[in-house]
């Protein structure tokens, strides 16, 4: 993936938050917030308080 795609990504991320905080939407504001998780379980392989086998030896 290149540069511009993922910051295209980016912004459109933060227009759909900025939208749904406008709007009050709490839905939308916790469906992006779990999307964003997503994104930096993939990105990172982990989240704070996971931890793998392999980290653990």
């Amino acid at each position: 993936m290149d540069l511009s795609r993922i910051r295209e990504i980016r912004e459109d991320f933060a227009r759909r938050m900025a939208l749904a905080e406008m709007r009050g939407d709490e839905k939308e504001l916790m469906l992006l917030d779990m999307e964003m998780e997503d994104s930096m379980i993939l990105k990172h392989g982990r989240v704070s308080g996971i931890v793998d086998e392999e980290d653990l030896f």
